[in-house]
């Protein structure tokens, strides 16, 4: 009886009509620590497909998993980020950081948050301290297009180079 209710809902779904394509992900696992990764897989399959509301409801699920994931909390900084929501963006970049200080991807993005924000000081500040933790910041720095309305000031400048 289930096993026919299975398959009739099935033959239902398919018969829907053609389906919006999704990133290929793997199977949900049943703990919760396992889910609250694999839902971080997930998320980041949605968002390099450039799929950002699943994204970001994925990397919130991934946190009620785990409210300690960093990664999860940067990954909803970074779509939120993209979806040009800063203001909302940079709570998520502080939690990030609230569980690793040295995080260096969190306090990169956050200080291109700021800088996309118009915020020059608290950006440069996170960018110096990102550099102070991995020097190879200033390059990728003096490429990203999160500052390049500050590619010709003096004090950028002095942080970069």
């Amino acid at each position: 009886m289930i096993r026919r209710l299975v398959i009739s809902c099935c033959l239902l779904l398919a018969a829907c009509g053609p389906r919006e394509k999704l990133p290929k992900a793997p199977p949900l696992m049943l703990d919760s620590a396992a889910s609250g990764v694999d839902c971080r897989v997930r998320a980041l399959q949605f968002y390099e497909a450039d799929q950002l509301d699943s994204a970001l409801a994925l990397y919130t699920r991934a946190t009620q998993y785990n409210r300690n994931d960093k990664y999860a909390w940067h990954g909803i900084a970074a779509t939120l980020g993209r979806l040009g929501r800063y203001d909302e963006a940079l709570p998520a970049y502080d939690e990030a950081l609230r569980i690793d200080s040295n995080y260096v991807g969190a306090i990169w993005h956050r200080a291109c948050g700021y800088a996309n924000a118009l915020q020059k000081d608290k950006a440069l500040s996170d960018l110096r301290r990102a550099i102070a933790l991995d020097s190879t910041v200033k390059q990728d720095a003096q490429q990203d297009k999160c500052f390049e309305w500050m590619w010709g000031d003096s004090v950028y400048l002095s942080v970069v180079r």
